[in-house]
Parts: C-alpha cells; sequence; structure tokens
C-alpha cells in the first residue's frame, strides 16, 4: 500500500474547503430567496407603475427623431421582405398560448393589450372597429354574431402600438395614431391614413418628436377633414386631411391627455409634465392639469373659465361626452400625483360639466371615486 502523500492531504484539505464555503453561499442564497419569495411568504407582489416605466425608459434609452425615423426604416424594410412575392411560413398553430409578454407586462394570460378604441360604423352595425395598446387595430363585420371573426389591419404598419383612431366624414376613412402612451418599446409618435376601411394605409406622417398619441378626434363640419392629435409633446392640428400636422404653440411643452367635441366648442386636457420621467414618456407628471377650449375648430385655443375653480387639483385626465358636439362632458381624473388612498391602487375622480355656448364653463364635483383594489 502507497503511502498518504502530504501534497494529496493538501489537495484534500482545499477541497473540503471549498465545499464548505458553497454550502455556506447556498445557504444564504435560500434565505434570502426565501425572504423575498411572494409565494412561500405568502404576500403577493406590490405593483408599482413608477419604477416599472421608470425601467423601461432605462432599458430603451432616449428616444429621439433619427431613433424613430431609424425604426419606420428598419420596419418597412422588414415589411417589405415579409410582403414579398416568393415561398411564405404558414402559421399551423398552436394558436391557444398561455403565456403572454407585451412591452413590460408577462403573465399566464392571452394578452393584445390594452383597450384603446372602439368605434362602431355608423352605417353599418355589424362593423365594429378595436384598437389595442399592442396588437393594432382590429375589424369585425360580424359583431351580432355569437362568435364574431376578427381581422387585423395594422399588421404592415410601423407599429402596432396603437394610440388612438377616428372616422373621418366619410366612416371608410380612417385616421389612426400610432404609439401607446404607456407601454414606450412601441414606438410610435406618427397618423397614417385609411381610405378604405383599413384594408390599407397611407404613408405616415410623423409628429415633430413625439413618441406616442394619447387622443385622435376628426373635426368633420368641414368640406376637409380637421384632425387634432394629442400627444406627450402637444397638440397637433392638420387642415388638410392628414397629409401634414402642424404644433399648436398653445401646446408646447405640455402633455395633452385628452380632446373632445362639445356644444362650446373643442374641450382639450393638458398639463406640464418636468423631468425626471415626465420630460420623455409624459406619464406621472404630478401638476395640475388645465383644460383649454377651442371655438375655431382647434386653430387657437384659451383655458377655461372654470368658475369658482371647481375643476382643481387634478391630474391625468380623459374627456367624453355621449355624443359629439353635446353640452355635458365628462372628465375622469386622477390626482395630481396619482397616488392611491392607503391599501388601494388607483383613485378617479368624475366631473359631469354643463357648457352651453357663449356661457361660461361650469363643473359640478359628483363626488364619485372609483378604487382598483
Amino acid at each position: 500500500m502507497k503511502a498518504w502523500s502530504w501534497q494529496k492531504s493538501l489537495l484534500l484539505l482545499g477541497f473540503c474547503a471549498l465545499g464548505a464555503g458553497a454550502w455556506e453561499i447556498r445557504a444564504q442564497d435560500g434565505d434570502a430567496s426565501g425572504d423575498n419569495d411572494a409565494s412561500t411568504s405568502g404576500v403577493p407582489d406590490q405593483d408599482d407603475p413608477r419604477a416599472r416605466l421608470a425601467w423601461e425608459a432605462e432599458l430603451s434609452g432616449p428616444v429621439t427623431a433619427a431613433a424613430r425615423q431609424n425604426e419606420i426604416k428598419q420596419v418597412n424594410l422588414h415589411n417589405t421582405k415579409k410582403n414579398a412575392p416568393g415561398a411564405k411560413w404558414v402559421n399551423i398553430g398552436p394558436t391557444d398560448a398561455d403565456y403572454e409578454q407585451n412591452g413590460s407586462f408577462t403573465g399566464h394570460v392571452r394578452d393584445s393589450g390594452r383597450a384603446r378604441n372602439i368605434l362602431f360604423h355608423p352605417d353599418y352595425p355589424d362593423t365594429v372597429f378595436f384598437l389595442t395598446s399592442g396588437g393594432g387595430l382590429w375589424r369585425t363585420d360580424n359583431w351580432s354574431a355569437n362568435s364574431p371573426t376578427w381581422t387585423a389591419l395594422t399588421d404592415n404598419t410601423t407599429t402596432t402600438g396603437g394610440g388612438a383612431v377616428d372616422f373621418g366624414r366619410n366612416p371608410n376613412t380612417l385616421y389612426l395614431g400610432l404609439g401607446d402612451p404607456y407601454d414606450q418599446l412601441l414606438i410610435g409618435g406618427a397618423v397614417v391614413k385609411s381610405k378604405n376601411g383599413g384594408v390599407s394605409w397611407g404613408p405616415t406622417v410623423e409628429l415633430g418628436t413625439t413618441i406616442s398619441v394619447r387622443d385622435l378626434k376628426v373635426d368633420t363640419s368641414t368640406p376637409k377633414d380637421i384632425v387634432l392629435v394629442a400627444t406627450e409633446n402637444g397638440l397637433f392640428r392638420s387642415a388638410d386631411e392628414g397629409a401634414s400636422f402642424s404644433a399648436v404653440p398653445t401646446f408646447t411643452g405640455l402633455s395633452v391627455w385628452s380632446i373632445v367635441r362639445t356644444s362650446a366648442g373643442w374641450l382639450a386636457a393638458a398639463q406640464p409634465c418636468p423631468a425626471p420621467l415626465g420630460s420623455r414618456i409624459g406619464v406621472i407628471c404630478g401638476t395640475n392639469l388645465t383644460l383649454y377650449l377651442s371655438t375655431d375648430k382647434g386653430a387657437t385655443w384659451a383655458p377655461i373659465s372654470n368658475a369658482g375653480n371647481v375643476f382643481a387639483n387634478n391630474g391625468r385626465t380623459t374627456l367624453a361626452v355621449a355624443k359629439p358636439g353635446e353640452s355635458v362632458v365628462y372628465a375622469y381624473a386622477a390626482t395630481v400625483n396619482e397616488l392611491p388612498p392607503p391599501g388601494r391602487s388607483r383613485t378617479s375622480t368624475v366631473h359631469p360639466t354643463a357648457a352651453r355656448p357663449g356661457s361660461r364653463t361650469t363643473w359640478v364635483l359628483s363626488r364619485i371615486r372609483f378604487w382598483a383594489t
């Protein structure tokens, strides 16, 4: 039997020391993961929208006009290759995915993004357009069926990120604003137009340096459509049916959330959105929002009179009317800092108003609050 050398003893001692260290590190990792694992602690993960948006901003970096133009170029190149003649790949399934990822969201669900707009064709009740934040614009022509069939209309546009959509004077004309305001991974900040109900689309018209569209409305009271577009970087107006857009000076440096046509004129909700987060994507602004009124089809704007200062201390706001041109307007408003009450995730207030031509715009606080637990 050979003698056990001192070199072998030293080597064995080293292996034992490494093994002990590895076990100690593994034990520490196990303790740390156990403390933070929601499934073992019984405490669900809490969503932090500010942190989530900051992560998206850090992940994608600053979006410049050059970056957006390069993205449009690459998407157009991809679409050209995809639509070129020749053999094509055909999807044979599976189509029922139980796991989806959309921007910063990941979950065990089927997900095409939040609903952005629903448009019902004024002449054909069975024709409905449905715009989503990540899956683009869809159309069905058998809405009343038990299982309506849907067709994707924007797979060949520069992005499937949906901002807002509206009809022109002719309901077969669609104006589509690209870029969801909350999913900054799908860069938009542009408008495309279809003259055939979404079957095909015209050229992409960019809106300055914007990257998202919050709202889009069309004034059809003149021989040519006037298109108004709300973005994180001001309000844009087109007087030539979407061929070109110009920024409205009143909204320079403002984040515009919503536009609606009332009996007194066009109403818009806007607020300053300073750094650090708001300067890039125009959300969670932390400033008071102002309502602006235009009586010349969006050419010029001024703050509403706001008698009694009833509409005050509000942040991000969505405006709505039962029918365009009505005198009662609803404002769905967040708090200035968009902070929830204790134990709640979100709070909003509804403000009905009576706005009559030639009179002051008067707001009445309904004191109706909604919470999402």
